[in-house]
């Protein structure tokens, strides 16, 4: 008497699901399940850098945190008992970290028409601030986009301004 056993090799993951944005460092993989797999192999670089092996596992997620400004790329394979599969196709992610908002600003409460708007610094990584300004209670329109955190206006005329300042 005989039996007849197959020894089936694992598939690559055809379902890679990785974001393509995020705005605070945190975030999810997952992939589908493969038939005939022990563990999954999940690897990261940054940028362009070298892979580094996040888990290997028979889970088929994993959750990101702490990642700063940069874009990262993710690929995952399939292991069984006769070996690997290949990565799957690298997935990336651009991570952008929202800028806090700017710690105060102030402009003087009376004023000849001349004067400067100050602001402190927002948290995290800014290109540019945004500056609004409102004339006697009317909707708000840009004043200043730029990287200092200050702006002097000349030659106003008399009104009531309101300022608001976002970090970019």
């Amino acid at each position: 008497s005989s039996a007849t056993v197959a020894a089936v090799p694992a598939s690559v993951p055809a379902s890679f699901s990785v974001p393509t944005t995020d705005n605070n460092g945190a975030f999810s993989v997952s992939w589908g399940s493969v038939s005939n797999t022990s563990t999954y192999t999940l690897q990261e670089r940054a940028g362009t850098g070298s892979w580094v092996t996040l888990q290997s596992a028979s889970t088929r997620s994993r959750s990101i945190s702490g990642k700063g400004n940069n874009t990262y790329g993710y690929r995952v394979r399939a292991c069984n008992d006769l070996g690997c599969t290949a990565y799957t196709s690298e997935k990336r992610i651009n991570v952008a970290i929202t800028p806090g908002v700017p710690s105060s600003i102030s402009a003087p409460s009376l004023h000849d028409g001349d004067f400067t708007v100050s602001w402190g610094a927002g948290s995290g990584s800014i290109s540019k601030y945004d500056l609004d300004q409102s004339k006697n209670s009317g909707g708000y329109t840009n004043a200043y986009d730029g990287t200092v955190s200050s702006k002097t206006f000349t030659n106003l005329g008399a009104g009531s301004y309101v300022y608001r300042v976002r970090a970019c």
